[in-house]
């Protein structure tokens, strides 16, 4: 298979074989590589076709003056080191915010933000030696990705799995959520408040995806401090109508409420979202769904849990409107202090004028 005779000679073969220098092998087996050289041509096509993939989408800068700084940089840590790789070691620069760096194979990918905040030569030498050790130490990109279309998982599973973790991580969506259903569990009310809130953080989301909110320093902590406030109004609501006896009216005006602070919380939700989007492509639409399908079973999750909790605690434990009353007040006291701990932050940015 690889060129190599593999048959063990005996005295009948001794004048079986002629050599003639004249003549050439094009036979497919001799032109056949080594298994090593078929392994680093493996892991070379795995490396260039998901370099490929990122100049795509537009992850990575074209090639230029910062490229040429990147590579001497590296160039001089492999003199320096003694470095000796099979493979040359190629540099990009990605084109992204966030400070991070990786390796795709031989090639080290740097972000812009990154770049941007490096104050000196020597910082960008130890950022590459890190990514250059993992080359060393062979940890290359797995073979597998060699004649792969597109990563191994789905997009959709992906930003899927990342919406429900994230509900499940937010603590202040999940107290929103509670104090939604707090005085409604019935079936149908609860549906309709859930899908105006589910409508609303959808618009958001979809709006930030695209561009369509502000890019400011500013806009994040305002956000975050709005996400407070619509958790602590929630919880005073729902004080006010057990107080009064009104619990379970005034659905058209809970959803309402639920749509309007929904898309709040969509901005809150971009906030986690937008850093892994940008590896999203030209499958922007596809991960905005199944990132919003992950926060839905994440939200669904946490009803089918939290319903019936209600419904044994105000049945056996304490009266239905002493504990909406007494857990509403615990959510506002902790939502207050978020309140006035993202607002300290917000106060910090100058807002527009």
């Amino acid at each position: 298979m690889w060129g190599y005779n593999l048959k063990t000679g005996t005295p009948n073969d001794e004048l079986t074989n002629i050599r003639v220098d004249s003549v050439k092998d094009d036979t497919p087996t001799a032109q056949d590589a080594s298994p090593l050289a078929a392994a680093r041509e493996w892991q070379q096509q795995a490396e260039d076709n998901v370099v490929e993939r990122l100049e795509r989408s537009g992850l990575l800068a074209p090639e230029g003056d910062v490229d040429k700084i990147l590579q001497t940089v590296v160039n001089n840590l492999e003199i320096t080191n003694n470095i000796e790789l099979p493979r040359p070691v190629r540099t990009r620069v990605l084109t992204t915010s966030p400070l991070e760096t990786f390796s795709v194979g031989n090639t080290i990918v740097v972000s812009r933000g990154l770049i941007d905040v490096l104050p000196d030569e020597g910082s960008l030498a130890m950022v590459l030696a890190h990514e250059l050790a993992h080359i060393v130490l062979g940890h290359n990109l797995g073979s597998q990705y060699a004649f792969n279309d597109r990563m191994l998982f789905s997009d959709d599973a992906t930003y899927k799995n990342l919406g429900f973790k994230h509900i499940l991580d937010g603590t202040d969506h999940l107290l929103f959520l509670c104090c939604l259903v707090f005085p409604f569990r019935r079936l149908r009310p609860l549906v309709i408040i859930v899908t105006a809130f589910t409508v609303g953080h959808s618009i958001s989301l979809i709006a930030s995806a695209f561009g369509f909110v502000p890019d400011a320093l500013w806009f994040p902590p305002l956000v975050e401090t709005l996400i407070a406030v619509t958790v602590v109004a929630m919880g005073l609501e729902n004080i006010v109508q057990a107080a009064t006896g009104k619990i379970g009216g005034g659905v058209a005006r809970r959803w309402i409420i639920a749509f309007a602070f929904g898309i709040v919380h969509g901005f809150g939700f971009s906030f986690a979202l937008r850093e892994t989007l940008q590896f999203a492509g030209d499958h922007l639409l596809t991960a905005l769904f199944g990132f919003n399908l992950g926060v839905e079973i994440g939200q669904l999750a946490v009803l089918l849990a939290l319903v019936p909790m209600l419904g044994l605690l105000f049945r056996y434990v304490v009266p239905e409107r002493l504990g909406i009353i007494i857990l509403s007040a615990l959510v506002v006291h902790t939502a207050w202090h978020w309140m006035l701990d993202r607002g300290e932050l917000l106060a910090r940015f100058p807002l527009p004028t």
